[in-house]
């Protein structure tokens, strides 16, 4: 059984007020670019916080 690590990250992304682009479309493109670091990385969870609000 292979060991598994669990690392939490918080991310900031600043997204022009303007733009086309939806919360879902930028996790979408972050956990793509998460994801292909390695076979071995997946993305669990992710959780859309506006902080504007």
């Amino acid at each position: 059984m292979k060991k598994v690590r669990t690392i939490y990250l918080t991310v900031r992304v600043d997204v022009e007020a303007d733009t086309e682009l939806t919360d879902s479309d930028i996790v979408s493109e972050l956990n793509y670019e998460f994801s292909s670091f390695d076979d071995e990385v997946e993305v669990k969870d992710t959780e859309i916080c506006d902080i504007n609000q």
